[in-house]
């Protein structure tokens, strides 16, 4: 009975220090989302459990491209980052511009009714980014509620965790 009494503390312990050690990694170096919307269609999916890279940004600069989780007011959001600090950002006929050039590319999706739409041009401030959902038609994203402040990034969102058919590295622009 004493044999059985000490295996269970030492199970209780491993467990505490494994979950204490979970914790640990997750408040420092990653945040898990799962994603409820499909403004970041076909990259991103409703229900998919995504990874983000919480100490990236300490070692290289936010970039055209990168999916970053962030926060605005009460909520934690992922979305593409279109623009940096600087940038003139325009959406027309369903066409990105960034600084005057058009985007080559097709991760976007965009119905005929939204492709209607525009947007700016509009300059970027110092310490911001831009973001777009890849589902533009639907996202709400910086054509709504701003930019988003240096300070108010998350991380790089690089993986996909869940669902099993779905896990694997983020495609972000090269």
């Amino acid at each position: 009975m004493k044999i059985n009494q000490n295996l269970m503390l030492i199970i209780l312990a491993v467990i505490a220090v494994l979950t204490i050690t979970a914790a640990s990694l997750r408040l420092i170096f990653f945040d898990i989302l799962i994603i409820n919307g499909d403004s970041m269609f076909p990259t991103i999916r409703t229900g998919d459990v995504v990874l983000s890279n919480k100490i990236v940004y300490k070692y290289e600069d936010l970039k055209h491209g990168d999916i970053i989780a962030f926060k605005v007011s009460i909520k934690r959001l992922v979305k593409r980052i279109i623009g940096i600090s600087g940038d003139t950002v325009e959406l027309k006929n369903g066409i990105i511009y960034i600084n005057g050039d058009r985007i080559q590319n097709n991760i976007f999706y965009i119905t005929e009714k939204a492709k209607k739409k525009s947007f700016g041009p509009h300059i970027v401030r110092q310490n911001h980014v831009f973001v777009l959902g890849d589902n533009i038609s639907i996202s709400i994203d910086s054509r709504n509620f701003g930019e988003i402040p240096y300070d108010d990034v998350i991380g790089k969102a690089d993986y996909i965790c869940y669902p099993p058919d779905r896990a694997g590295k983020i495609q972000h622009w090269e």
